[in-house]
């Protein structure tokens, strides 16, 4: 197994935002130095050899972290050193071959939707940019779209009611499928780009107690899971 495959599990387990740009340093190679010709020389000087310049350094790969004030880093103290993109970011420089450049497209308080709608071009932009240096994608959004239904009046007046239920399942719906166009457009993009890039989408943690704050992310039977027969799945199961 590559050694890049091997670390993957090792390097994403501490995922939990920054942004930690890589570069390459470019070789400066020093004119050559000599004893300046006589004023009439009886022959043509053979002119001194010219070092060829050093191979310019092949830049290293990519991360694009894609997402919301989770990605971003609200809520850490200093999130361009201590949110899991910065963290992740410093890790990935130690793998073989080197992801040494990450760029960020996150704004807290965004949904899948609206990233979607307007923010998705940057990011299918970027990878033209990079083309296969691309090397990892991670994805997180969806869950502001349902942060929102705690604000529905159905939900307000009886979280635990049909009427917030319906809420909810509409408000899972437009996030999962606003997600799968963000996800289906960065894929395109890196095939085009010819890029294997990993591309991972993040699950969401429980933000409070509430039935309705629970209920979107793990859904009404309380665990995450893949089962297509769920009858109200929440987002953590549609990821």
């Amino acid at each position: 197994m590559p050694v890049r495959a091997r670390l993957w599990s090792r390097l994403l387990a501490p995922l939990l935002i920054a942004t930690v740009a890589g570069g390459c340093v470019v070789a400066d190679p020093s004119s050559p130095s000599g004893v300046a010709p006589s004023r009439v020389p009886t022959t043509a000087p053979s002119p001194s050899p010219i070092p060829s310049a050093s191979p310019l350094p092949v830049a290293g790969g990519a991360y694009l972290a894609i997402g919301d004030s989770v990605t971003f880093g609200i809520g850490v103290s200093q999130p361009r050193r201590a949110g899991f993109v910065a963290i992740l970011s410093d890790r990935l420089v130690t793998v073989d071959p080197a992801i040494t450049e990450t760029r960020v497209f996150a704004v807290p308080g965004e949904t899948a939707a609206g990233f979607l709608d307007r923010r998705l071009d940057d990011v299918l932009l970027a990878i033209e940019e990079l083309g296969p240096r691309t090397e990892l994608v991670t994805i997180g959004l969806g869950a502001n779209e349902l942060l929102r239904i705690r604000r529905d009046p159905a939900c307000e007046v009886d979280p635990g009611g049909e009427g917030c239920a319906s809420a909810v399942a509409a408000a899972t719906s437009e996030a999962a499928s606003a997600l799968d166009g963000v996800v289906g457009g960065v894929q395109a993009a890196l095939e085009a780009e010819g890029s294997d890039a990993r591309v991972l989408v993040l699950a969401y943690y429980n933000p409070d107690v509430e039935p309705a704050a629970a209920t979107t992310v793990v859904g009404t039977d309380g665990i995450v899971s893949c089962d297509p027969s769920d009858a109200n799945p929440g987002l953590d199961d549609r990821i």
